[in-house]
């Protein structure tokens, strides 16, 4: 099994207030899909949050945002994506950028329900497009929402939603978008390497996202890092993706 892992796309960020960087973050993006998936001809594509750059977004960035996904889309490539703090939905919407790319079926967008004050996992469900988890091949890939500052409050029921979901002899992959102990470039405080951990015993794979650097934790715990700078601060980090192989003993 072999899967292309991103984050912090950023479509349609204006850099500098210069309205040309938006093809910068484009062109990135593009480039990464042709290199890393297409040509290495991975089963699938995670995306774990801030796809987009703001919550309302231009035409010419939907139009970029079309043209990526509907390139992999062609070449049989699901795309398996979370929303990050950049991509929620106003909060007198239901309805999200994201959201409308998944009822067009150019992406599978993951999300956990709460049900009696409890979270709870259902399976991606086609005539809805809508779900918390999905199959592909050997791999099952859960979403997460954004939990910001309460992520390390998140962690225990997140860990039990997961366990009670699990599928025997499949690699078992969480996506979630948050800053992490040691890493985080941002204020706002951040999820624990304790409380990370927890999530070990229902995973094989944790798909980072938000800090705009590349890290991992233990060969299990993935942060790729923005494929562009979004601002000058960020230019001495590392970034990119990570393209992953998982062998028949489902080791990375």
């Amino acid at each position: 099994m072999k899967f292309l892992h991103i984050a912090d796309v950023h479509l349609g960020c204006t850099r500098y207030h210069l309205e040309e960087s938006q093809r910068d973050f484009f062109d990135a993006w593009i480039d990464v899909l042709q290199k890393y998936a297409i040509n290495e001809s991975v089963d699938f594509v995670l995306m774990c949050g801030d796809f987009f750059h703001k919550r309302s977004i231009p035409p010419e960035t939907m139009n970029y945002a079309y043209a990526g996904l509907n390139l992999l889309k062609d070449k049989g490539i699901p795309v398996v994506a979370i929303e990050g703090n950049h991509d929620q939905k106003h909060n007198d919407s239901d309805y999200s950028w994201l959201r409308s790319l998944a009822h067009w079926n150019l992406l599978y967008l993951l999300e956990p329900q709460k049900k009696e004050g409890q979270m709870k996992y259902l399976p991606w469900d086609e005539e809805t497009n809508e779900g918390g988890y999905i199959d592909i091949g050997e791999a099952r890939i859960f979403g997460s929402d954004w939990y910001g500052a309460s992520a390390n409050k998140a962690i225990p029921s997140l860990t039990d939603a997961l366990l009670e979901c699990r599928r025997e002899g499949a690699f078992h992959i969480l996506m979630l978008h948050t800053d992490v102990e040691g890493h985080q470039t941002h204020p706002i405080p951040a999820l624990t390497i304790e409380n990370l951990k927890k999530l070990k015993s229902a995973t094989n794979y944790v798909a980072l996202g938000h800090t705009h650097k590349c890290y991992e934790i233990d060969n299990w715990a993935f942060n790729p890092g923005s494929l562009e700078i979004t601002n000058i601060s960020e230019y001495e980090e590392v970034r990119g993706a990570f393209l992953v192989e998982v062998d028949k003993n489902l080791n990375v």
